[in-house]
């Protein structure tokens, strides 16, 4: 076997040398080939690390590595900063792409000279990463971040590196920070200091989701690239670029390369103290300032929110104390109603979603999934929900305004509790929203009572707004589609607020002459009809603009367009079997497949590149973007192996030679072209 892994070796040796002769220049290689000339220029040290045979990239990723003065920091642990930055970025299009090397990479050319200026304390490493972005659909399995993948491989022990993802293609006005991705967080103390460090060197900064309440529950799925590092147990933040208004002057390189040093240059980690469960507030009262409230201070609001409960339910059992346990007998008896006022207000959601999904197969359209759609939705369900609610609104129930205080209370206390229990990150916004629904269960003229309604909701209301600018369909996805989960959250989070109105309507009843029947009535379900009408029109004008749907076209092509020719030899009880595969056009991908005659997964002894399992009895070769055409490769496979190699080619560009089919409707195309040959036993010679 020693032979054919010295085979194996050079043939791999030999493939990389074909494939950079014959890659065309596309922006990642061209800058690649910018950077290198610049790099050495500047007598600057660098790793180039191809990324083909560990996650089959056709790219290389480059590393810049600047040792640190002192080998560990005070408490033992020796701390490393990766400054992260894709040699091409998300925005692949040619409208966002810089000419020449990018904004990220000029800054991180500007960070490397500062560094080596004035030296650093942690060890710090500059990683260029290939193949970082795809072009094609989601529906083709595309392989990304190769190279952070490479990347966040190396350290041994990630807790203790921070790292920055920087995807920036042309000057910014501001930078947008992401601290979190899938339910996972970047610790206090990688973000707490940036608002003064941007202030101190003249970087506008802002952070794109303000509410971590929104990460943790998962409705707000982040970059794909915290992803990684997440999943790798690696902090960081992803850096990229936030369009000012007409006239904002742009950040230059030297800047933001600036805020880098000084980061890297005033930034401690200790990975007990990391602290992941601390909040957001982002005020226009403090010229837009950003406080952030740690775990530490999170627990002291809980616990004053408790002391003001206790408070509250002191004074009313003085105050009232004649009144009290007929009160309180009321309210266990009674609290049916409001049990009887969520369920309806879930059934209501529930119902407009399913009226919904009928309306959009009436007129043929797929459900929308927009924010607007799940306004009027909410809104339909809202006016349903008033309809039904109605007749038990006129069960009599003594002291009603005082019964729908304290369960809106009891409610909003609940959340508090429940929200301590799964996460301390969850009770900022519930403390808010007890503290005004406190003062309208207290104070007895409507008009506060009203005030202190509409106040409850703002924080939700803000971070509603952040996830709407952010352009996360999920909660709107699982909501529109009727999940009796959402649709039951979405009640119990609205109930204290509706309680607090119903109160407001009961002491404003008491002042005026109580509304007939007739007129408290009928307005609702003529509501709930408009309702309907606005939602059937907007269903209406989506199903005149139906958007077009995504091609996708799979043939069998012939030899001319898709060559794929194999050579196998023998030996001992292994066999090297090779293949060349050309196809006609630029392909964006190939997809090479090992299938098995048996049931059962093929056996390869060794690859130029990954495999992994893609059926019962079939392997897939993993390739990157941009191969070399033609490709060629050797597999080491059993010697009796029995089977057949299957081929395929993905194209992006519609090509009147290449598809025979009529060009297609819209822009989302795809064609996947497929040759298979057989491979046979073969004798040893």
């Amino acid at each position: 076997m020693g032979a054919i892994i010295k085979i194996r070796l050079c043939s791999f040796f030999l493939f990389l040398l074909t494939f950079a002769a014959l890659l065309p220049a596309d922006t990642e290689q061209g800058r690649r080939e910018m950077l290198i000339k610049e790099l050495r220029s500047r007598e600057i040290p660098f790793e180039e690390r191809p990324l083909l045979e560990n996650y089959g990239g056709f790219g290389a990723s480059i590393h810049v590595l600047l040792p640190p003065l002192t080998a560990e920091t005070p408490g033992g642990n020796p701390l490393s900063f990766m400054l992260a930055v894709p040699l091409r970025g998300s925005g692949a299009s040619p409208d966002e792409q810089a000419e020449g090397l990018s904004f990220g990479i000029e800054t991180a050319l500007y960070f490397i000279d500062s560094i080596r200026r004035h030296n650093t304390a942690m060890e710090i490493r500059i990683a260029f990463l290939g193949d970082e972005f795809s072009r094609l659909p989601a529906d083709s399995v595309p392989l990304e971040h190769l190279g952070l993948r490479d990347l966040c491989a190396l350290p041994e022990i990630p807790e203790n590196v921070i790292l920055w993802y920087l995807d920036i293609e042309k000057a910014p006005a501001q930078i947008l920070i992401h601290h979190g991705a899938e339910k996972k967080l970047a610790p206090l103390s990688m973000i707490q200091d940036i608002p003064e460090l941007s202030a101190s060197v003249g970087v506008p900064y802002s952070l794109a989701i303000h509410f971590n309440e929104i990460y943790k529950l998962g409705l707000a799925e982040g970059p794909s690239a915290l992803s990684v590092t997440g999943d790798r147990g690696i902090n960081a933040l992803y850096i990229t670029s936030l369009k000012g208004r007409d006239g904002e002057k742009n950040i230059g390189p030297p800047a933001l390369a600036e805020l880098i040093a000084a980061y890297t240059a005033s930034f401690t980690l200790h990975s007990e103290t990391q602290d992941t469960h601390f909040s957001i507030i982002s005020t226009p009262f403090f010229s837009g300032k950003i406080f952030f409230i740690s775990e530490q201070a999170t627990v002291v609001l809980l616990f004053l929110a408790l002391a003001a409960f206790l408070l509250y339910q002191g004074i009313i059992s003085l105050l009232r104390r004649k009144t009290i346990i007929i009160r309180r007998i009321v309210f266990i008896r009674r609290f049916w109603v409001i049990l009887a006022f969520i369920a309806i207000l879930t059934i209501s959601f529930l119902i407009a979603a399913f009226f919904f999904n009928i309306l959009c197969r009436i007129f043929a359209v797929s459900p929308p999934q927009s924010y607007g759609v799940a306004a009027l939705v909410f809104i339909f369900a809202l006016v349903l929900s008033s309809v039904f609610s109605f007749f038990i609104d006129r069960i009599s129930i003594p002291y009603k305004d005082i019964f729908y205080g304290n369960a809106s209370l009891f409610l909003i206390s609940a959340g508090i509790f429940i929200a301590a229990v799964l996460n301390i990150t969850f009770v900022p916004v519930f403390v808010w929203a007890f503290l005004f629904i406190l003062i309208g269960s207290l104070v007895k003229i409507p008009a506060l009572v009203y005030v202190s309604a509409l106040i409850t909701p703002l924080q939700a209301l803000a971070a509603f707004i952040n996830l709407l600018n952010e352009g996360n369909m999920k909660l709107t996805r699982s909501f529109l589609e009727g999940n009796f989960f959402i649709c039951l959250y979405i009640a119990l989070i609205c109930m204290p607020f509706i309680l607090i109105i119903k109160r407001g309507n009961v002491l404003l009843w008491r002042r005026r002459r109580r509304l007939s029947f007739r007129w408290n009535f009928l307005p609702r379900p003529v509501l709930a009809a408009f309702s309907i009408i606005v939602l059937v029109i907007y269903l209406w004008r989506s199903s005149a603009s139906i958007p077009l749907p995504p091609e996708r076209r799979t043939l069998e092509a012939s030899a001319e367009v898709l060559d794929l020719r194999l050579s196998g030899s023998a030996f001992l009880e292994s066999r090297i079997l090779g293949l060349q595969l050309k196809a006609s056009g630029n392909p964006v991908r190939f997809d090479i497949y090992l299938e098995n005659a048996a049931p059962s997964p093929p056996e390869i002894y060794s690859a130029q590149m990954p495999v992994e399992a893609a059926g019962e009895n079939s392997l897939r070769l993993i390739l990157g973007e941009d191969p070399p055409n033609p490709l060629s490769a050797e597999l080491v496979l059993p010697l009796k192996f029995s089977g057949a190699i299957r081929a395929e080619a993905l194209y992006t560009v519609y090509d009147p030679g290449i598809d025979p089919m009529p060009p297609p409707p819209g822009a989302d195309y795809l064609l996947k072209l497929v040759r298979t040959l057989p491979v046979g036993d073969i004798q040893p010679e």
